[in-house]
């Protein structure tokens, strides 16, 4: 699978979210590959969509494996507030 680790940090989340990966192509060529995770079942995300982009090395699977507050990894937890996030690679 093209994604498999984002996939492998969001299997045990799949009940309550959705993810989608959406890639990019810049002028020179380059594909950037980002993920929108929103609530399972479509349900409606009244606030803005918000951007989390990771430094030093990271990808959109490290926020999901770490940074956890109560057992979730905190973009979740933002999602959880009616936010849908975009997770940068």
């Amino acid at each position: 699978m093209k994604y498999e680790s984002f996939a492998r940090a969001m299997r045990s989340y799949e009940a309550e979210f959705q993810w989608e990966p959406i890639e990019m192509t810049t002028d020179d060529g380059y594909t950037i590959t980002s993920f929108i995770i929103s609530l399972a079942f479509d349900e409606q995300m009244p606030n803005p969509p918000v951007i989390i982009n990771h430094g030093n090395g990271w990808d959109a699977a490290s926020w999901m494996q770490s940074l956890q507050k109560d057992g979730r990894p905190f973009p979740l937890d933002i999602v959880k507030k009616g936010f849908p996030v975009w997770l940068m690679n």
